[in-house]
């Protein structure tokens, strides 16, 4: 048989549409997470070499507390960010160039997460969390834009006008998601006011 069509613009656009929808959705479902769970760090030491005895008294532990400090706090917030992303990219490869690649790339992922735990970087909770919530957001956003495998997209796609009610199905629904993003991103560096 002869070697399927490389895909095309619009098969690409929607690929990365639906990793960015997932990647989006899965990022703000963390931000949930951290309002509501937060661990401490899993480096033992960190407390004690960023900040020094613990204030004896509450005006002083207030003071503390309020004292801003770049590179962050002694703290692992639940649900790793870069797991995320690194399952993202593997979910997008499994499903639209399947095979044994996309299979083995699987491996240098799980290799990653133990390797990110055993450094102290993250708790295994936050790596196992950051694959469950990726998987489940990109099977969620399969409608931005559904699985097909690159030798399944016509190679010669129509030209012209997308009918509208085809623009209404894929088109309104990615734009109404992204603009709410981009407005939350705006509330979020502009302090809400």
């Amino acid at each position: 048989p002869p070697p399927p069509p490389p895909p095309t613009f619009h098969c690409m656009f929607g690929r990365a549409a639906r990793y960015t929808g997932c990647v989006c959705v899965a990022r703000c479902i963390r931000v949930v997470a951290y309002l509501l769970t937060t661990l401490p760090s899993p480096k033992t030491s960190c407390y004690s070499r960023r900040f020094g005895p613990p204030p004896a008294d509450w005006a002083s532990w207030l003071r503390e507390g309020l004292t801003l400090r770049a590179g962050g706090g002694c703290n692992d917030l639940v649900v790793s960010g870069h797991g995320i992303m690194v399952a993202g990219v593997a979910l997008a490869l499994s499903e639209y160039h399947p095979g044994w690649a996309a299979r083995l790339l699987w491996l240098p992922l799980l290799h990653n997460f133990c390797v990110v735990v055993l450094q102290r970087h993250h708790y295994s909770v936050d790596m196992f969390l950051a694959i469950v919530l990726t998987a489940l957001t990109w099977h969620a956003c399969r409608w931005i834009y559904p699985g097909e495998p690159a030798h399944s997209v016509d190679p010669a796609p129509q030209s012209g006008p997308l009918p509208k009610a085809r623009l209404m199905e894929r088109g309104l629904p990615l734009l109404v998601l992204a603009g709410a993003f981009v407005l939350m991103g705006v509330i979020i560096v502009t302090g809400g006011g």
